[in-house]
């Protein structure tokens, strides 16, 4: 079962202490901020993470899709509000999907409930977010040193190529220097 998580953008700059801050000086900032926290937090927890932002106010606006690897990135509309998006969005969803919605608006958050997603406020998804950070943090501190997780997943054969290969660059790099060291003598 796939998981959807839909963030209201703007809501949540205006909650989240770091992202006040950084709205108060560059709201282009702090948006990317957002994306930036909301990006490696869908890659970590493997939700389907859809960033909605209003453009209601915006005359003539089309709305736009930012292009965005691991998250959906959508800007509105003029005249629709992200929570309107939001709505649609997860009306168009099969109901065996596990579908979150953060944001702290309460209309929003009921209309949610009643089309069977579940509600996440501001707050939460920023404990959820940061806390998955710490996790992450703490998990790549407890890794002994001198260990490389990688390497022990290669076989002998791979690991006997990538050893030569660079050792070899390593050889032709030492020889190099020395041929520019002898031309530099002759001058």
């Amino acid at each position: 079962m796939k998981t959807y998580l839909f963030v209201d953008g703007y809501n949540i700059i205006g909650a989240w202490p770091e992202l006040i801050e950084l709205r108060d000086t560059s709201l282009e900032e702090a948006r990317k901020k957002l994306i930036d926290y909301l990006t490696e937090y869908a890659v970590a927890s493997g939700y389907h993470t859809v960033l909605v932002f209003d453009g209601w106010r915006v005359k003539g606006n089309r709305g736009t899709v930012v292009e965005n690897p691991y998250i959906e990135i959508l800007f509105t509309s003029e005249g629709v509000t992200a929570d309107m998006a939001i709505e649609r969005l997860v009306a168009r969803l099969p109901k065996h999907q596990k579908i979150y919605v953060a944001t702290s608006d309460r209309l929003e958050q009921e209309t949610v409930l009643a089309q069977g997603g579940l509600r996440i406020s501001a707050m939460e998804l920023h404990n959820m977010v940061f806390g998955q950070k710490q996790a992450h943090r703490q998990r790549i501190e407890k890794q002994p040193e001198g260990v490389n997780p990688l390497d022990a997943q290669l076989n002998d054969e791979v690991r006997r190529r990538l050893y030569a290969m660079i050792h070899e660059k390593q050889e032709k790099k030492e020889e190099n220097v020395k041929k520019s060291k002898k031309i530099k003598k002759k001058r």
